[in-house]
């Protein structure tokens, strides 16, 4: 795979060369609560041309899906080593999102002189009704992706580091990669966590590598409790309902493996009305249970599209924080004490929460 052009100048021009193999055009936007989700998945409008990626690399199995784009910085010196961000798009776990979406922060991150690797995934086909059944056989999930599948395809992506590392022009430093995601890709980002404490056997158990950190954004972590809020993309995503498929959401649950030895950040809106501020509450209080340790930063001035606005204070806020990861200068917070002690730090939006609903 020929490197692309100067990711300066892509970024000075505002280039972009397409969605990537087998992308496929997008999907006309959806309306409603859905394009919240679907939000992670797509370019922002207003985000003009995309630069385009310095390597782009296929790093499992056969499928178009099955790739990632590397963005590189320009440092003085290619043989000194610099750390990696791992980004994972979100948009429903759905086949129609790409990592389009994530690209705009890419481009940001890489001019703070870190490299990105920018994860693409197998997705579903579309968020699933209710089953006109409840007892009856579940459905499996429709597109490529779903369980296991899209979990297999981020697992393979971070375990295939080593061998990007071979492949790039620059020197990646392997001892400082985060790992960070928004929406549905903060769910996966969080799983991808858990992966040490995974029963044997399960999908992404027996990680064939460790990243240092991770940063979740207004991700889902209990899966059951999402199905519960009436999440479709949760039923679309594991093939049911938490009464049909019990171990897939167990085991799809962040909130369910914690992995007590995890430097984590979790980033959340209280004025997300896509995904509940709860999620990043009951996950705390695991991590708490289980004597690990949780930054938790809850935005009282934040909503579910607020981290995907490159020049906005939550995504600068987020860019600190993984940059802190990155450069091995992050602020631990304590174990998770009791709910609400841990506010935003940007002031209160005039909105509540679930305003115009």
């Amino acid at each position: 795979m020929a490197v692309a052009t100067a990711l300066t100048l892509a970024i000075g021009a505002g280039w972009w060369a397409g969605e990537g193999p087998g992308a496929g055009p997008a999907a006309p936007a959806p309306a409603g609560r859905a394009a919240g989700f679907a939000a992670y998945g797509r370019a922002p409008a207003d985000a003009g041309r995309l630069p385009e990626p310095d390597l782009r690399l296929p790093y499992a199995g056969a499928d178009p899906r099955q790739f990632g784009d590397l963005y590189l910085p320009r440092p003085r010196d290619p043989a000194l080593p610099v750390p990696v961000v791992v980004l994972i798009y979100g948009g429903g776990w759905t086949q129609r999102s790409t990592l389009r979406g994530t690209a705009p922060m890419a481009a940001d991150l890489v001019r703070a002189g870190v490299a990105v690797w920018n994860v693409e995934y197998r997705g579903t086909g579309r968020a699933a009704p209710e089953p006109a059944d409840p007892a009856g056989p579940p459905a499996e999930p429709a597109g490529p992706g779903g369980w296991p599948r899209t979990h297999e395809d981020v697992a393979a992506a971070v375990d295939f580091l080593p061998r990007l590392a071979g492949r790039s022009p620059v020197a990646l430093d392997l001892s400082r990669v985060v790992v960070a995601g928004v929406s549905a890709g903060g769910n996966l980002t969080a799983w991808l966590a858990s992966r040490p404490v995974l029963p044997a056997g399960a999908p992404g158990a027996g990680p064939g590598f460790r990243p240092a950190a991770f940063v979740p954004m207004a991700g889902v972590f209990d899966l059951a409790l999402a199905h519960g809020r009436d999440d479709r993309f949760v039923r679309g995503l594991l093939g049911g309902t938490p009464g049909q498929r019990p171990e897939r959401y167990r085991l799809a649950s962040p909130a369910r493996n914690v992995d007590p030895g995890m430097r984590i950040t979790v980033l959340q809106g209280r004025n997300d009305d896509v995904v509940d501020v709860a999620e990043a509450e009951v996950y705390a209080d695991r991590i708490g249970a289980v004597g690990g340790r949780v930054d938790l930063r809850i935005l009282d001035d934040a909503d579910h599209a607020s981290w995907g606005r490159v020049d906005g204070p939550q995504w600068a806020l987020a860019r600190e924080v993984i940059l802190g990861h990155a450069r091995g200068r992050p602020a631990a917070g304590p174990a998770r004490p009791a709910p609400g002690r841990y506010r935003g730090r940007r002031g209160r939006q005039a909105n509540p929460k679930g305003a115009g609903r």
